[in-house]
């Protein structure tokens, strides 16, 4: 892009985008931003030419956090106001070269951020973008990328704009988008709520149902924006597990003992997985706080120790697993169930129902071993039901209880036909 030349006596000027107002001035009026680096000042301008400020708003702008990512890219300006600057045009200031402008105005910004690394070079149009800090002024993005995704949260997070999480594998139901709700209480109207939509192939068995787990981005992004999500992050699988002239993807977050039993014995390479992509998204997304459902409680432990263990920064939430009117936990493989099947599945929540109330007639602790036996039983008496696993642990530990009790935990998965199902719940 050619700078302009300046007419002859004139002071070279950057015009910048329009600003909204603050939201105590009249909403729909909108102004022009003009920095004039001979006395390194901006002006305010109105619509109709008219200045009202100068070099006041520059230092309000600059007193403020300024996060600048990449010079050939986009940085992100927090400020009271929802601003979203972009270069129209550079002039030549007189003998000074044009090329100097952008440097300029970044070298008074970066004063506020004296370890922030500065370049030279900016490639027009030269994008300057600001997340909003009030809620309901922006809408809803879908991000693909993972230098895009990080990007947003570097920016999200040096403007210490609360970030809450929720990670998903699409095909969304009320037992999401309540977790949606409950990071969206977390963070407040002027925080932003990431959903992750991805089907992570790393936690699925060779002869489990990746392909054929169910998905529709288009429903999935609907609800999403319907729940007011500022930002739905949907990579593929080249961008969370790159595959180049160096070699395979080949580094592997594992927890060695809560992910030991019941998922990790069934499953044996599910929480590799599921650890892996967790911790890769934690470094994407940045969150404050991550959401996860309680109806699968293993993987919510296993979270819940990686996250300690390696020192994320994140507080995981535990959302309470949303059930149908039946009892049955919703799940998006409740899809699969068809016909006869689907009433059948039931099973695991009256299975749960039943141990309660073996506990409610008695005066002390059941044996572990015959609870199981008789639940067993019980399940299987369903035509299509396959005990795989049931267990009762500690809830904090996840140790095996020989002895059931209130307050143990149990947990169950069951195959109805083909479709393998899983639920759980304090007894």
């Amino acid at each position: 892009m050619k700078p302009k030349r300046q007419p002859s006596g004139g002071a070279g000027i950057l015009i910048l985008s329009r600003i909204c107002t603050p939201p105590l001035s009249r909403p729909s009026r909108s102004y022009l931003l003009r920095f004039v680096p001979s006395r390194k000042s901006v002006d305010f301008i109105r619509p109709g030419g008219s200045k009202t400020a100068t070099s006041p708003l520059l230092t309000s702008i600059v007193a403020k956090r300024v996060i600048l990512q990449k010079i050939c890219g986009e940085a992100h300006f927090s400020y009271p106001l929802i601003i979203h600057l972009y270069i129209l045009s550079m002039v030549n200031f007189g003998n000074a070269s044009a090329v100097a402008v952008v440097p300029l105005l970044l070298m008074l910004c970066a004063a506020q951020e004296p370890g922030l690394a500065i370049s030279a070079t900016p490639a027009p149009p030269f994008k300057i973008a600001t997340p909003s800090p009030l809620h309901h002024c922006s809408g809803m993005r879908t991000v693909k990328s993972v230098r895009a995704m990080q990007h947003l949260a570097l920016g999200w997070k040096l403007s210490s704009v609360r970030v809450g999480f929720v990670p998903t594998m699409g095909y969304l139901h009320e037992g999401h988008l309540s977790l949606i709700r409950q990071a969206r209480h977390l963070v407040g109207s002027r925080g932003k709520v990431v959903v992750s939509v991805y089907v992570n192939p790393t936690q699925f068995g060779p002869k489990e149902d990746l392909s054929k787990y169910p998905r529709d981005f288009a429903q999935d992004a609907r609800y999403c924006r319907k729940e007011g999500v500022d930002v739905v992050f949907a990579p593929g699988d080249e961008e969370m597990y790159p595959h180049d002239g160096r070699g395979q993807f080949s580094t592997y977050v594992t927890e060695e003992i809560l992910s030991r039993g019941m998922e990790g014995a069934s499953r044996p390479t599910h929480f590799r997985g599921v650890t892996t992509v967790v911790a890769k998204l934690f470094n994407i997304v940045l969150p404050d706080f991550a959401v996860f459902g309680a109806k699968d409680y293993q993987q919510a432990a296993v979270v819940q120790r990686m996250t300690r263990d390696l020192n994320f920064p994140v507080r995981i939430v535990l959302g309470p697993t949303c059930r149908e009117p039946d009892g049955l936990a919703m799940s998006s493989r409740n899809k699969y169930l068809e016909g006869k099947l689907r009433s059948q599945a039931v099973v695991l929540w009256r299975s749960i129902q039943k141990a309660r109330a073996a506990l409610r007639t008695r005066s002390s602790a059941i044996s572990a071993q015959r609870l199981k036996a008789d639940l067993k039983s019980f399940i299987e008496r369903q035509p299509s039901a396959r005990l795989d696993y049931l267990e009762f642990f500690d809830p904090k530990t996840l140790l095996p209880a020989p002895k059931v009790a209130p307050g143990t935990q149990m947990a169950l998965a069951v195959f109805i036909g083909r479709t393998r199902l899983i639920d759980n719940a304090r007894l």
